[in-house]
This record gives structure tokens, sequence and C-alpha cells, in this order.
């Protein structure tokens, strides 16, 4: 029996895990699963990628703020995958993740790599989702020089988060 390598999306395609580069993106298929997807594998409570996302592109300088709201959008395909079991994983998916990163900033048209101001406004929204979202404070090594946003987080639910997200990209696409 041949193996299954597609996944079905939101709007009811097949996505093809063996053909990334034929494949169709759609917005509102980011926008549904980013939505629905925790950050931090569910450790916290329920706060969205999508709503992530949107802090990202709020944080930027206007110019930067579609690859902002769209850094994650991979993840939509290939899921959050936390950054530790990511390092273990290794190459094999980081070539999946990095092919549908590709295929997403041409589907919306995004220039370059992803611009440093996006790298940066993560990290620090990394540092403000530690400082509002988990119980406990342990100690995070390697963010010195940078503090969390003044803003404080309040979890949408996903329907909120992901009505946002498409407010957002058909602002700024």
């Amino acid at each position: 029996m041949k193996k299954k390598l597609w996944i079905q999306t939101y709007s009811g395609l097949r996505f093809d895990y063996s053909n990334i580069k034929g494949n169709r993106i759609v917005i509102e298929d980011i926008a549904h699963s980013l939505s629905n997807i925790a950050r931090f594998t569910g450790h916290t409570d329920f706060y969205s990628v999508a709503q992530h996302s949107i802090y990202v592109s709020q944080n930027v300088p206007p110019e930067d703020a579609l690859w902002g709201l769209l850094h994650d959008a991979s993840e939509a395909y290939a899921g959050d995958v936390n950054k530790p079991l990511k390092n273990k994983l290794g190459d094999s998916y980081r070539d999946i993740e990095g092919k549908i990163h590709r295929l997403v900033a041409k589907t919306f048209k995004l220039k370059g790599s992803i611009p440093m101001s996006v790298h940066l406004a993560d990290l620090r929204l990394l540092l403000t989702e530690k400082r509002d979202l988990f119980r406990d404070q342990i100690p995070w090594d390697g963010y010195v020089g940078l503090e969390p946003f003044a803003f404080k987080i309040k979890p949408w639910s996903p329907k909120v988060a992901k009505k946002k997200f498409l407010e957002k990209f058909k602002y700024l696409y």
C-alpha cells in the first residue's frame, strides 16, 4: 500500500508533501490553521500562532508587516514544532519547512528573506509571551539585551484570531 504524503486543507485542497512546489497556498487555509495551532506546544492557556503573527506584524516597520504576519505561515502546513524538537529533527524537517516557506513567499510576492526587524520582533514577543503566558518563570538563556514589549497579551479565541488575521492580511496585501 502506498503511503499517504498529503493532507487536506480547510479549503478542501490536497497539500502534497512529495510535490511542495506544485501545491496551492491559500490565505484562508493559513488563517484557519494558525488560529487553531497553540504556541509552545500547548503548554500555556490557549494562545494561537495567528495571534502571535499579528503581534509580530504590528511591531515591525510598515514595509516589513506582511513578512511579520506570514513569518510562521509554513506552520499551517508543517505544524508548529517547538524549537528544541526542531533542532533534534534536523535537516529533514527544516528542508520541508523551508520549501513551504519559499512557496508562501512566492505566492504572496514577499521579496528576499525574512527581514531582521521580523526576527527581532519575534524574539521580543517570545519574551513577552514568556512573561504573560507561563505560570512558572523558569529562566530562559540566550536573550541578553532584549526586553519584552510593554503591552500585555490576553489570548483570543481561535475564531477571533482567524478574523483578525484575515483582516490584517487584507489590509497589508
